[in-house]
């Protein structure tokens, strides 16, 4: 993000509480001590710096650490979530390891289906490429208990540990 400096977005805004608001806004429809962004619909805050968008936790994490690294993380997968406590640097790889439970996800818990063909639960897990079979299971909370004791092991601390309810 070579656009915008630490010292000039500290300049712009001020942070508090996991928002960033105007001190000196930059657009003649902005108030000092409004609120900075607006949300785009991937769910993401995004604000107009310098006429950049930029998504508001990038921005979060530069003011506070001086520079932008390739992903920034939100640790408990909620995108609106931009206390800096819940941001992190990652790579691609660690960024897409604590994506939530895709939307066509019909168990809710990543690394479980329902095979049809078997009559129980499949778990399995995708690591540094390769897939993993972690077995067959009657009881659906064998299959997740599974998944969730292969993903603490092979993605560490960014194993994600929610399904599709608890986000």
């Amino acid at each position: 993000m070579e656009h915008i400096t630490q010292e000039r977005l500290k300049h712009l805004m001020r942070y508090e509480n996991g928002k960033l608001y105007w001190v000196r806004p930059t657009a003649k429809w902005m108030r000092a001590g409004m609120e900075a962004g607006f949300v785009m619909n991937q769910g993401y805050r995004v604000a107009c710096v310098d006429g950049k968008q930029t998504m508001l936790h990038r921005l979060v994490f530069l003011y506070h650490h001086g520079y932008v690294p390739e992903i920034v993380d939100h640790i408990d997968g909620d995108k609106l979530n931009n206390h800096i406590e819940n941001l992190r640097p990652a790579t691609r790889v660690q960024n897409n390891t604590n994506a939530r439970t895709r939307k066509d996800n019909k168990s809710g818990q990543k690394g479980v289906r329902w095979r049809e063909d078997q009559q129980k639960w499949q778990a399995g897990i995708t690591a540094n490429k390769k897939k993993h079979h972690l077995g067959y299971y009657t009881a659906f909370e064998d299959a997740q208990n599974a998944y969730l004791i292969a993903a603490q092991q092979l993605h560490g601390e960014f194993a994600t540990k929610r399904g599709k309810d608890n986000k």
